[in-house]
């Protein structure tokens, strides 16, 4: 039986809205951005499905770059494996979210540290009182 994948589920966020994942990871503090082909996959995930299924979705919803999606998943998921963002999961969706295809932009999980003081920012009472949001106070 072929293992299956999908994200975690504690202390993450995300959000999928024109083709575009935005992840936060509150236990990291960690910000993450994905498109195209690796927002698709990770709607995948979110449902729950094997790795062998997760390549045939992406496969048919890029025909023309099956070849290229074949040799990017392994990297990809060993991406979200080392961020820890997806976990062994118990239930294989029985069915899959329908996915759109578009121009193929790759496999990335794109991290952005730079983000990470402004997020965990209360913004109500770690502020500047004279500039205001998004300025921190002078420590």
């Amino acid at each position: 039986m072929a293992d299956i994948l999908t994200i975690r589920t504690d202390e993450l966020a995300h959000e999928t809205i024109e083709g575009e994942t935005i992840v936060i990871d509150m236990r990291r503090q960690a910000y993450f951005r994905l498109e195209g082909a690796a927002a698709a996959a990770w709607q995948l995930l979110a449902a729950g499905v094997t790795g062998e299924r997760l390549l045939a979705q992406l496969q048919r919803a890029f025909p023309d770059r099956a070849d290229d999606i074949a040799a990017a998943l392994p990297g990809f998921l060993s991406d979200l494996r080392a961020h820890e963002l997806t976990v062994a999961g118990s239930e294989e969706a029985a069915a899959l979210p329908e996915i759109a295809g578009g121009a193929y932009t790759g496999l990335v999980l794109h991290s952005f540290a730079d983000l990470e003081e402004i997020l965990w920012v209360d913004p109500v009472h770690d502020v500047d009182d004279a500039t205001g949001w998004p300025t921190l106070p002078a420590a």
